[in-house]
């Protein structure tokens, strides 16, 4: 599910969404050097604090991480927070 960006009384099913959590999102920002974004999103999350991040397939390719790791060696430094 997912909130309207106009009206956020507005509830709409995602069919294609994966939602990411939160704390892995941020993480992975600052792990890429988005620090800036990764504010941005942290001071949002203060005002909205049960937001939820969901992506929709089209906007970008999910890959495996095994994949993801031979696609992108630099991931291997990558911790998850919690993990």
């Amino acid at each position: 599910m997912g909130r309207d960006v106009a009206d956020r009384t507005l509830r709409r099913v995602i069919p294609d969404g994966v939602v990411v959590p939160l704390v892995d999102a941020l993480a992975a920002l600052r792990f890429f050097g988005r620090d800036d974004a990764a504010s941005w999103w942290q001071a949002l999350l203060v005002e909205r604090p049960t937001m939820q991040l969901v992506f929709r397939r089209h906007e970008g390719e999910l890959l495996p991480p095994r994949l993801a790791l031979m696609l992108h060696p630099e991931l291997e430094d990558f911790e998850l927070p919690g993990a």
